[in-house]
């Protein structure tokens, strides 16, 4: 369907460009076809995405909290694992 406002824009766009329109009527097509595709664009990303929305930010829970704390300690003072490939 998002492919239908992709349509009326461009016909909006030629339409402000060839029609016998005052420049009124000129900038409310051209406006229009701008709105058609900023509509006809979030509709294909909104089609696309679907539902892969995820969180951006996870919550911990106290174990991960407390061993990710552990690990920054361990690096801080030097005592960490080798570095890999090391």
């Amino acid at each position: 369907m998002h492919i239908l406002y992709f349509l009326i824009s461009a016909v909006c766009f030629v339409a402000a460009m060839f029609a016998p329109v005052s420049p009124n009527g000129a900038l409310a097509l051209i406006l229009a076809a701008l709105g058609f595709l900023c509509f006809g664009v979030w509709r294909l990303l909104k089609q696309r995405m679907g539902g892969r929305s995820e969180p951006v930010i996870a919550p911990l829970s106290a174990e991960e909290l407390r061993v990710l704390r552990e690990k920054n300690e361990q690096n801080r003072t030097g005592n960490g694992p080798p570095a890999p490939g090391a």
